[in-house]
């Protein structure tokens, strides 16, 4: 249950309030410890075209 309530069930990722905590923890550590880090973020444009041509199937594979 412990997974189920902080993974995505379809792509394996953690969950967005999952995801917030553990950005926290890692930006107040980050301060704390006078270090460095890095958040690549990654937004894929026009992915709906990929699901509604090739189908959510094919969709989720590439995304996952």
């Amino acid at each position: 249950m412990a997974y189920q309530a902080t993974y995505d069930d379809l792509t394996g990722l953690l969950n967005c309030r999952e995801f917030n905590e553990k950005l926290k923890y890692s930006v107040q550590k980050a301060h704390k410890y006078h270090t460095e880090s890095v958040l690549c973020y990654l937004d894929l444009d026009r992915f709906k075209i990929v699901n509604d041509t090739a189908e959510h199937l094919v969709g989720d594979r590439l995304s996952s």
